[in-house]
């Protein structure tokens, strides 16, 4: 009986493990777990954010196509708003807000845009904000839908007619869910070609980071839109911004309108100096509306700019010239 039980005593002597086994044990697991934990939540993060951008491109997708059944997309819209308008009868919005206040429709004031400047929300105003082409000229419009979440949206007023007696044709989009793999979603049809927009697929909450080719953030892209200064010129923390042709009497209603403000000819000469000193290439075709009153004595002609050359000349303030507006650098 003792035989026995020493050889019972000495089989579980020989299948124990010692206390460095266990410990050495545990610190490989550990290892492990810490590298790979943090990549299959990372994957599993990209994979609901990716979710979320289909849903919200297939929400939309799903109202502009209701659009186009109702002959709505038969006539080409005037501007954003006037878009928006006929978009909600059809799209769960719980709230919706205009250029001066579109910060009030996204979840942060300020986001990591793709060159990884810290950018003001409160400046995307235009479709130049967003980095679109000429159609895409008018105000934006932000966005909440009924799940909460954010979108800053634009309309291309040059946009083609989009008839009720032809069927929506859907593509798919192959959306990236971790550094080498990718996901295959019904995403949206050819009727919101005259669409683009910004969404946040994950709130308030950080990154708060534009997506891009090498990294998967929560900001999301739709028909190529993404956050930009829209400035023309960056210069002394200023934002300059070429708004297009008008006579002298309309130079501080436009920019006034877009929150900017207008330059004096003595201004627009020391920048003209100051930028070819560092090298800054600037427009030199025609001339540039100067603000003052009155540039010569006993004279009703208005002063332009000519950055062609280190000059200036008087027009009637009637004749249509280049407009700079300015705003001060956030």
């Amino acid at each position: 009986m003792k035989i026995v039980k020493n050889q019972i005593n000495k089989q579980n002597h020989e299948i124990a493990f010692t206390l460095a086994e266990v410990l050495i044990t545990m610190a490989i697991i550990g290892v492990v777990a810490a590298i790979t934990i943090p990549n299959i939540m990372k994957n599993i993060t990209a994979t609901v954010w990716a979710n979320k951008e289909a849903n919200v491109a297939y929400k939309i997708t799903q109202a502009v196509d209701k659009m186009r059944a109702l002959g709505e997309l038969e006539t080409t819209y005037n501007s954003t708003d006037e878009f928006v308008d006929n978009l909600q009868k059809h799209l769960k919005i719980i709230k919706r807000c205009n250029k001066n206040n579109i910060a009030a429709c996204w979840s942060t004031s300020k986001i990591i845009d793709n060159d990884g400047n810290e950018f003001d929300v409160s400046r995307a105003k235009t479709g130049k904000n967003l980095s679109l082409g000429d159609g895409y000229s008018t105000d934006n419009v932000g966005l909440i839908l009924a799940d909460g979440t954010s979108i800053i949206l634009n309309y291309n007023t040059q946009s083609s007619p989009v008839y009720a007696t032809s069927a929506p044709q859907w593509t798919k989009k192959s959306i990236k869910i971790s550094k080498n793999k990718s996901k295959e979603y019904a995403y949206t049809s050819d009727s919101t070609n005259m669409i683009a927009y910004i969404t946040d697929v994950n709130g308030a909450k950080s990154p708060n980071r534009e997506t891009n080719s090498e990294n998967i953030n929560d900001i999301r892209s739709f028909n190529g839109a993404r956050f930009s200064s829209g400035c023309d010129l960056e210069f002394d923390n200023k934002c300059f911004v070429y708004m297009g042709k008008s006579s002298w009497y309309d130079y501080e209603k436009i920019c006034q309108a877009a929150n900017m403000q207008t330059l004096s000819f003595s201004y627009m000469s020391d920048l003209h100096d100051d930028i070819e000193d560092n090298g800054i290439p600037f427009p030199t075709d025609s001339c540039y509306w100067g603000n003052e009153t009155s540039y010569f004595e006993n004279s009703s002609k208005r002063m332009c700019k000519c950055f062609s050359w280190h000059g200036g000349y008087g027009y009637t303030p009637e004749e249509k010239h280049n407009i700079l507006c300015a705003t001060n650098l956030q």
